[in-house]
């Protein structure tokens, strides 16, 4: 992306509604994730070879996109949404609780 189409976009995230509400929900979404989680539960898949291949185009593509947004909004979340990140943290220690506990039934195969 050239400096000049970054630029605009940047421009049309301030002025138009509508793609500052769907960045911003994207934003939310990628924020709310937690890598080490995302590989626990691709530890689910016994090849690993297939597992390796799908989880580096997962991580990659997160990755990506949060650059994305950083260089969209010109600054990293963590210095333009604080009580967001803030508030995700705590939501996430409460919801790991839980997502480990699903993963050890589905690996243990109880209905």
């Amino acid at each position: 992306m050239s400096a000049d189409e970054l630029a605009e976009i940047s421009e049309q995230v301030r002025t138009w509604p509508f793609l500052h509400y769907v960045l911003t929900n994207i934003e939310s979404s990628i924020a709310s994730t937690d890598p080490d989680l995302m590989r626990a539960y691709g530890d689910m898949v016994q090849d690993p070879e297939l597992r390796d291949r799908f989880m580096k185009i997962i991580m990659d593509e997160w990755n990506l996109t949060r650059e994305m947004l950083e260089k969209v909004r010109g600054a990293p979340m963590s210095e333009r949404r604080p009580r967001m990140l803030k508030t995700l943290h705590l939501r996430a220690e409460a919801l790991q609780v839980l997502h480990l506990q699903e993963i050890h039934l589905l690996k243990s195969g109880a209905p």
